[in-house]
This record gives structure tokens, C-alpha cells and sequence, in this order.
């Protein structure tokens, strides 16, 4: 049965390439990807698995060169991305479409208070003049519990621990309410104290606003803690899409069994963890068939031969595997 929810973004076929010294590389490879209004999809998958560069797409933030949007689809909310002029792509970002970058370290000016940091897109996208656009940026780091943020919105990042920078980042994010925020690693440089304020933050901020949330990681604890469902990506491919309890208590990839079979269960301590053998295929030379067939202990012939198609397992559930059933 259909799903009865709007679809926020809609991707497909999303194909990425990278001129390098090496070759060239396809990082995003045929993607396909569905996130309907008001729900959290994880993008899962190992460092390399082009799940920041499908997220940059969406975002038009693709470096052009060296790389180049060489063909697909990006709809939002009906609306083809690819197609917009860059006044028209400018004019979504920040306002319908927000992003948070992985290193907030880095990705906050070190030159500007984070006050007008956040001033910046209410100033550009809701017309807000200087005292009222400091107002509301006081309430957006009110609304992330950074303490005093009076204060705080005239100090400049390097004041800031990080995992306040990271609270700046989300306040950024969420400034204009956009309706499609992109969460790249969000807690992915924090200790796991600060990990878990984060987390429960965005589900608490997810309950307030109402944002749909595109989380791309490679904890299998963070898409415990915050995702409805799980899109796996491997060497440039999406390769298993399903709920997040069916990827935790029944992932049909051979790829998906492996990440979970390699989180470690506090009352299961005597269990040996899974490993995954093998390291990710260079993406200038990706082998022939299934490129997870080098690393897969179920690979055949045909998984050698032919590169597998999608196949539906089960309601809202796929996979990209000819061994799927095994």
C-alpha cells in the first residue's frame, strides 16, 4: 500500500563524478532516495560511500571542478533542484532547505560573532532588520539551551567548546524553520556525553518544529536513537532501503548484516563481534558485478558477472542483491 505521507525530496538516479589523478570517480552512481514530510531517513553507510556527496546534490554545493552532476533527478516538494538558476538555488538554501555541516570547527566563520552568523540568513531569507534579526538569533540559541545566550551571540567560535559550536550549528539550521534539514555526521566529532544532549536535542527541536531530517552517519547507535527508516549506501549506491527496526532485526544485504553484526550488545559481552573483511573498492576501479561481491561471503558467478538490481522484499522494503533470500 502507498505511503499516505507528502514526499519532501525525491531523488533519482543521481549520478556524481570526480575527475582525478587517479581516474575518474563516480561517487553517487545511479542513487535513488524518498524522504516523505515529517520523518527522520538515515543515510547509512562507511566513510567514502558518497553519502555527503548526495546530501552537497540536494544542496547544489557540489564542487564543480572537479566534480559534475553528470545526470538524475532532485525533486523538492515537486520542484527539480537541478533545474533552478543560481539566484533561485541561493534563495532555497537556508530558507526550504538547511544544512549541517559535519565540522562545525570549520564551518563557522571564525571572523564573525556567532550572533551574526545566524543573523546572516534571517537578514537574507526574512527580511529581519539588525535588532530584530539579533532577537531572534538570541532565541534560536535560547531554543538549542546554550546558556546566557546573550552572551554567547557576541563571542566568536573559538569561545565556544565544541559542543556548543555544534548547538550554533543546529540554531543556524533551524533559524528560517526550513522543511528539509540536512544532518551530516552531526555528533560525529563530540564525546558521547555530548553525543547524547545532541541527539536528544534534535529529537526534542524534531517534536517543536516539525522538520523532516535527511541524517547521514555511520553510527548504527545514532540511527538507533533517532531514524524511521534506513537507506544503506555502499560504493556509491544505495543498496538496501527498509524501517529501522527491520534493518536492525532483519537486513536482507549481505553489507547491512555486517554493520550490524558488528555493533557490540552490553548484555551479549561474551558474543565475538562480525567483521567485515576487506576494505571499500578504490572508486576509480570498482570491481565488475556487485561491488560488494569481493567483500561478501555469499558471492557467486553471477554476483561477479552482473550488477544487481533493486528488488522488493517487502512493503516499503528493497535491496540490491542477487542473494538476497540466502
Amino acid at each position: 500500500m502507498a505511503s499516505q505521507r507528502e514526499v519532501i525530496l525525491s531523488i533519482r538516479d543521481l549520478r556524481v563524478h570526480f575527475n582525478t589523478s587517479q581516474g575518474l570517480v563516480r561517487a553517487v552512481d545511479g542513487v535513488d532516495l524518498r524522504v516523505e514530510s515529517g520523518e527522520t531517513m538515515a543515510l547509512v553507510g562507511e566513510s567514502g560511500s558518497g553519502k555527503t556527496v548526495t546530501a552537497l546534490s540536494v544542496m547544489r554545493l557540489v564542487p564543480m571542478p572537479p566534480g559534475k552532476i553528470v545526470s538524475g533527478d532532485i525533486q523538492f516538494q515537486g520542484k527539480a533542484l537541478l533545474n533552478l538558476t543560481n539566484r533561485e538555488i541561493m534563495k532555497k538554501r537556508g530558507k526550504d532547505i538547511a544544512m549541517i555541516f559535519q565540522e562545525p570547527m570549520s564551518s563557522l566563520n571564525p571572523t564573525l560573532t556567532v550572533g551574526e552568523q545566524i543573523m546572516e540568513a534571517l537578514r537574507l531569507h526574512q527580511g529581519l532588520g539588525g535588532k530584530a534579526a539579533l532577537v531572534k538569533a538570541v532565541e534560536m540559541l535560547e531554543l538549542v539551551r546554550i546558556p546566557n545566550p546573550e552572551q554567547r551571540a557576541r563571542e566568536y567560535p573559538h569561545q565556544l567548546s565544541g559542543g556548543m559550536k555544534q548547538r550554533v550549528m543546529i540554531a543556524m539550521g533551524l533559524s528560517c524553520r526550513p522543511q528539509l534539514l540536512i544532518a551530516d555526521e552531526p555528533t560525529a566529532s563530540l564525546d558521547v556525553t555530548i553525543q547524547a544532549q545532541i541527539l536528544n536535542l534534535m529529537k526534542e527541536l524534531r517534536r517543536q518544529v516539525g522538520t523532516t531530517t535527511l541524517l547521514i552517519t555511520h553510527s548504527l547507535g545514532v540511527v538507533a536513537e533517532m531514524a524511521d527508516r534506513v537507506s544503506v549506501m555502499y560504493a556509491g549506491q544505495i543498496v538496501e532501503v527498509a524501517g529501522a527496526c527491520d534493518i536492525f532485526h532483519s537486513p536482507r544485504h549481505p553489507y547491512t548484516r555486517g554493520l550490524v553484526g558488528s555493533i557490540s550488545n552490553l548484555r551479549d559481552y561474551a558474543r565475538r563481534l562480525d567483521v567485515i573483511p576487506g576494505a571499500p573498492p578504490n572508486p576509480a576501479k570498482l570491481p565488475s558485478g556487485c561491488r560488494f561481491n569481493p567483500r561478501c561471503p555469499l558471492a557467486d558467478e553471477r554476483c561477479r558477472a552482473e550488477e544487481p538490481t533493486y528488488v522488493s522484499v517487502g512493503e516499503g522494503k528493497w535491496v540490491r542483491c542477487w542473494r538476497a533470500g540466502d
